[in-house]
Formats: C-alpha cells, structure tokens, sequence
C-alpha cells in the first residue's frame, strides 16, 4: 500500500507508540517500533522504518497481520509511505484473510497520512 506525503524527507516520522491508531470500522493499527533511520542498500536512498500490527475487527483465524511502515524520499519535497506485510507466509494466506489485510492496509496507510503531513 503505497502513499504521497507532501513534506520533506528530512525529520523522523512521529506516531503513536504502543497505542491503538483506529481504522474505523475496520480495526486499528498498532505501531510497535519509533521510526529508525534506513541507510538502505547500496545506491538506495534510505528512509524511515516502523514496526506495527495491524488488526482487525470480528472473528478471525489470526488476530493480526505484522506490517513495516515505511517513509521513504520521493522528490525535494515528498515522500512516499508504504504499510507492506512483513509476513514471509502470504501465498498461504486465504482469500478472506487476504481482503481483509488490504482493507486493513489501505484504511492505515490513508489514516497515517495526515498524520506525517503535519
């Protein structure tokens, strides 16, 4: 799931750390980890990097999916976020649990949003 943010690469990303980020009806996303710095690979531009979870509401098999949440520089003046799985087990995932990790990641990645454009 991959989003613009309009401002700058140049500040670590804040979010709430710990507590529940609601995704209305759908579930929350919890981030686990403070954005750390990436170097990236080399020739890469590097970025900032979170741990989270991300969970639903209703019954389920698995209570959450782990995601990273990324910010990552775009141009001089944005960047982009991506929320991605950081599961290595998504070609056994069902059909169901599938939709519903993409509900999941695209109501987190439009709530984070405003968030980093503060």
């Amino acid at each position: 799931m991959t989003r613009r943010v309009q401002r700058p690469e140049a500040d670590a990303p804040v979010l709430p750390v710990g507590r529940a980020l609601p995704l209305g009806q759908e579930g929350n996303l919890r981030v686990d980890t403070a954005f750390a710095h990436d170097t990236g690979d080399a020739g890469a531009l590097g970025g900032w990097r979170a741990q989270g979870r991300l969970v639903g509401r209703g019954l389920r098999l698995a209570h959450h999916a782990r995601v990273e949440i990324v910010v990552a520089p775009w141009s001089e003046d944005a960047c982009e976020l991506q929320v991605a799985p950081r599961s290595h087990r998504l070609p056994h995932w069902g059909e169901r649990r599938r939709r519903r990790y993409w509900r999941l990641a695209h109501a987190a990645a439009d709530e984070v949003l405003p968030l980093l454009e503060r």
